[in-house]
């Protein structure tokens, strides 16, 4: 159950633009907003970066307008200074609080977790993550698992990904499903691309 003026199912993403130097990431935050009420909204969005240990790295907040009935995408910009760095070995992980408040008062809120990293493919020295270069060692798997079927606990996710990093795997291969939610954030915490 959400309030009338809420954000869209998944409407909360962040991409993040790293300097060349990694001295600091740039972030892009697209939040999709919903005015399922009868009348035009007056808000404000705030969002709040949380770093690993809880504490508040970067902040801002506008005031928005959507008209009655209307969905609504807002683009925010947040810089955020001496990012650590998302990796296998390390994957470290933010948290972007993301609320939107009518007349100071919290109407909805949402919590997305993201890494900072860079990616690219070099035709000399392979693929660099954050820099460095790094062998893809990755397996092909099926969403389903013995016993269970395609009705995966979210556990056993878990369970899948610390042993095939335990076998030296840092990828995993979806096959014929888009991934389950549980999967991907489990992917991102342990280290696993």
């Amino acid at each position: 159950i959400t309030d009338e003026l809420h954000f869209a199912p998944l409407g909360v993403f962040v991409t993040a633009d790293l300097s060349r130097d990694h001295r600091h990431a740039d972030l892009e935050i697209i939040s999709e907003i919903v005015n399922a009420g009868e009348g035009d909204a007056v808000a404000e969005i705030s969002l709040t970066v949380l770093d690993p240990s809880g504490r508040k790295v970067a902040q801002a907040a506008s005031p928005i307008s959507i008209k009655a009935g209307q969905e609504q995408a807002i683009t925010s910009g947040l810089k955020l200074e001496e990012p650590r760095l998302w990796s296998v070995d390390s994957p470290t992980l933010y948290q972007l609080k993301a609320a939107v408040s009518v007349n100071h008062n919290r109407v909805d809120e949402v919590v997305t977790s993201f890494g900072v990293r860079s990616i690219l493919f070099d035709p000399d020295l392979g693929f660099l993550l954050n820099g460095k270069p790094l062998k893809i060692k990755g397996t092909s798997n099926h969403q389903d698992h013995a016993g269970v079927g395609v009705a995966v606990p979210d556990s056993l996710f878990e369970f899948r990904i610390r042993k095939l990093k335990e076998m030296g795997a840092n990828a995993w291969r979806c096959a014929h499903n888009p991934p389950a939610p549980a999967f991907l954030d489990a992917c991102d915490r342990l280290g696993m691309m």
